[in-house]
């Protein structure tokens, strides 16, 4: 299986980027897709030798327009304390050790966790962490996409409810499943998670495109959060 997929990775390296011109390593690359396109994970793509991950820091925009959008809005970094939130079931037991590890790397920090990981705690807050982190389950809905939805302690968050939080932190992570799955309409146009924080101003956002495992998630999650405390810009960090 590994070896059919890094085949299938280094067709679409060969067809998308290798006609390109000569990318420098380590230089950013912004991917703005079409269509299929957003299905398609461009940091694991492969020359034979390594995913593009390895020699590149990459992020990605839904629309030019968003691109844009981001680039020529400079927000101050807020001073306040970031906010986490963290839903604790059987199946995700590495949620506690991830938001206990995060409170240790951020001490100032609002955290909810457990049963007062509420969706009444997130809608009430009105002021502009400089990030928004929610360790939990998620939900994509192919069938109606504005119904997708984070899991809290007292109900699901669904996308029309992110539209009316009342903050826009400039980075939110999503520690879930499937956080960047969108439907793409007419126009590339994305309806997903990502549509409702990005509707709300911020400004970028730590997703998955599949399934995660639990130990490995709170592991990610931990080594991102020391490498962006230190100063560098997001897609460095991850």
């Amino acid at each position: 299986l590994l070896e059919s997929t890094n085949e299938l990775l280094v067709t679409f390296y060969s067809q998308l980027l290798a006609p390109l011109p000569e990318i420098n390593v380590f230089q950013q690359l912004i991917i703005v897709p079409h269509g299929l396109l957003h299905y398609i994970p461009f940091h694991a793509l492969r020359d034979r030798d390594h995913y593009l991950l390895e020699t590149h820091a990459l992020s990605y925009a839904p629309s030019a327009t968003v691109l844009h959008r981001v680039l020529t809005n400079h927000y101050l970094v807020p001073q306040d304390p970031p906010l986490i939130f963290g839903v604790t079931d059987a199946s995700i037991p590495q949620v506690e050790a991830e938001i206990a590890g995060l409170r240790d790397l951020f001490p100032t920090a609002h955290i909810y966790c457990g049963p007062e990981a509420t969706t009444t705690k997130l809608l009430a807050e009105t002021w502009r962490p400089p990030f928004l982190h929610i360790s939990t389950h998620a939900m994509f809905r192919g069938d109606n996409p504005d119904f997708s939805s984070l899991k809290l302690a007292d109900k699901w968050l669904s996308v029309k409810e992110i539209y009316h939080l009342a903050t826009a932190a400039p980075l939110v992570t999503l520690s879930a499943c499937e956080t960047g799955r969108n439907e793409i309409k007419s126009g590339d146009e994305l309806i997903g998670l990502c549509r409702g924080f990005f509707s709300i101003g911020t400004q970028a956002l730590v997703v998955s495109l599949w399934r995660v495992e639990d130990q490995t998630t709170a592991d990610l999650m931990l080594d991102f959060y020391a490498v962006l405390k230190s100063g560098l810009p997001v897609y460095h960090a991850l």
